[in-house]
């Protein structure tokens, strides 16, 4: 029997596949693309929705350490993104779901976990606050105090997967929109978080940005400091080089690509491995 072959998929919701059904997003379609080519492939999607170069370094740790893959796909995300804290060591850190024969995703266990997919500018939908020594959290000034929209993000994508309260929330979102907002100083934290994965990654890897604009950003700063810039693509060129409008492809404004854009990207990277 021929020795398995494993590829992990690393990245933020563009990889996990965001408003898609399981079968959808490209590592999925990636599986089904090469699984009668490779026999005995194993795919594992390690998205996680809202996470950032921090959160992807600790899930390359865990990946060598539990995984030890033989191809690693790193999709490289936009700055300003998740903070993480966790009390366990790294290789308890995650766990798989084998969602479809020999393909897995990736999922944060509840108990030990404070995982934050918030924006730096989700605050801004805040109302203004003031901090309340009584409470030990930041309270509203007004009437507005349990503002609708982010007590719904709670609800929806923090509460079944956080040891964090509501009030633990609020104080955070406030917290990332007065001193976690685009800066010199954040961008040049993501810049090391995303050198440390290249440097010190052990296994072959293809590496990509999702957005244009985030890669020129990327390469403008290494440039002006004299330093190596990264010599990859963007899905959004891999969708311009064939004469494709990644646009016209997307879910939201933020990008999220629907199936046929999904099989766009994983066909462009099962032709970048060969």
């Amino acid at each position: 029997m021929q020795q398995e072959f494993k590829i992990v998929c690393i990245g933020c919701s563009y990889t996990q596949g965001l408003k898609l059904d399981v079968n959808d997003p490209y590592p999925k379609i990636l599986y089904d693309l090469l699984k009668n080519s490779i026999p005995n492939l194993k795919v594992y999607n390690c998205g996680i929705g809202g996470s950032g170069a921090k959160i992807h370094k600790v899930v390359f740790e865990w990946v060598e350490e539990t995984i030890k893959p033989d191809l690693i796909i790193y999709q490289i995300t936009n700055d300003c993104r998740t903070q993480i804290i966790y009390n366990g060591d790294i290789k308890t850190g995650f766990d798989l779901d084998n969602e479809y024969e020999n393909y897995y995703s990736i999922y944060i266990p509840k108990p030990s976990w404070v995982c934050l997919p918030v924006y730096a500018y989700l605050g801004t939908v805040l109302p203004k606050s003031i901090y309340s020594k009584k409470h030990r959290f930041f309270k509203s000034k007004d009437a507005n105090e349990n503002d609708q929209a982010i007590q719904d993000f709670y609800e929806k994508y923090i509460k079944q997967k956080s040891i964090l309260t509501y009030e633990h929330f609020l104080s955070m979102c406030l917290y990332k929109n007065h001193y976690e907002s685009p800066s010199p100083v954040n961008w040049l934290d993501y810049v090391s978080d995303i050198d440390y994965v290249h440097k010190y990654c052990k296994t072959k890897m293809l590496s990509f940005f999702w957005e244009k604009q985030t890669l020129d950003d990327y390469n403008n700063y290494m440039e002006h400091h004299q330093r190596s810039i990264f010599n990859g693509t963007s899905i959004e060129d891999v969708f311009i080089n064939q004469n494709k409008n990644i646009d016209s492809y997307s879910i939201d404004k933020q990008r999220h690509l629907d199936t046929s854009g999904m099989t766009v990207v994983a066909e462009w990277i099962k032709e970048n491995i060969k």
